[in-house]
């Protein structure tokens, strides 16, 4: 036989193969692995509509004939899925979704919604939390069932917390010296402060200001400082700044603060602002 010949037998027979139901069985027998992740809000208001979705995976090599996605939602009171079973056990929701045949490298997604409730009267957030486990149809074979469960949770909070400052000075300076202040910035409530910044303003017989890792703006005559993020419950930060001055005797030195934070918004913007005023004397 030639070679051309031979090559193009080989070919026809490999094609047949790969396509027999022969070999379909034994890529079913070699199971597949199944793979869920979860993705959805993780942190809404009150009453918000929750959207979830979950993708299940067949990682391979074998086919899976069928396979049941299990949605466990904990902490509300409403879940709806499309073409899902729903129930509750033992105070949770949950839904149970049949998935279609999965060949390797395919992948199905199921969406379902929620309704984030109102905190309770004595708590500050709530947490909805939610699960995904996905298994073979019928109980099948999974090659790696470690990677068959997802969980997140989204939160609400109540408390919006309360962003102020202060400023603290000595009383009295002698003239054209440097003056030490402190500057504290204070939040409260559960949510921390998210992309807060402090702006500090000087009297014209100050000539700069002065603090680690701000920058002073001559111009406007103000120091900017890039707070970032402040964890709530009480927490501040202090920074110190040092004002140069050309204060003469018998003036009066001021500096001024204010505290802005993106989120969430202060309830009592009044005490987002504080100065302090120092008399220059000769000594």
């Amino acid at each position: 036989m030639k070679r051309g010949l031979l090559l193009s037998a080989v070919a026809v027979l490999t094609a047949f193969a790969s396509s027999s139901p022969v070999s379909t069985a034994a890529a079913q027998a070699q199971g597949g692995d199944l793979a869920v992740t979860i993705g959805g809000p993780s942190r809404v208001k009150a009453g918000t509509e929750l959207t979830y979705q979950a993708t299940v995976r067949n990682n391979g090599p074998g086919v899976m004939s069928g396979a049941i996605l299990h949605i466990d939602l904990r902490g509300s009171t409403v879940l709806k899925a499309a073409g899902c079973t729903r129930g509750r056990y033992m105070g949770d929701l949950y839904a149970d979704c049949k998935l279609p045949a999965l060949q390797p490298g395919q992948s199905q997604t199921v969406r379902w919604t929620s309704t984030m409730p109102k905190p309770s009267p004595t708590a500050d957030f709530h947490v909805v939390q939610t699960f995904a486990t996905v298994y073979p149809e019928n109980y099948g074979s999974d090659s790696d069932p470690t990677n068959n469960y997802a969980f997140m949770w989204t939160e609400s909070f109540r408390q919006k917390g309360d962003l102020r400052v202060g400023v603290q000075g000595p009383k009295t300076a002698a003239p054209k010296s440097t003056i030490k202040y402190r500057v504290k910035v204070w939040h409260s409530g559960r949510r921390a402060a998210e992309g807060t910044r402090l702006v500090v303003k000087a009297s014209k017989n100050v000539t700069s200001l002065r603090a680690s890792g701000c920058t002073w703006r001559a111009k406007k005559r103000q120091l900017v400082c890039s707070l970032g993020l402040i964890s709530g419950q009480g927490l501040r930060k202090t920074i110190t700044i040092r004002a140069v001055t050309k204060a003469k005797a018998g003036s009066k030195v001021t500096v001024a603060a204010k505290v802005t934070a993106v989120a969430p918004k202060d309830p009592t913007p009044a005490n987002n602002k504080a100065k302090a005023v120092t008399s220059i004397v000769k000594r």
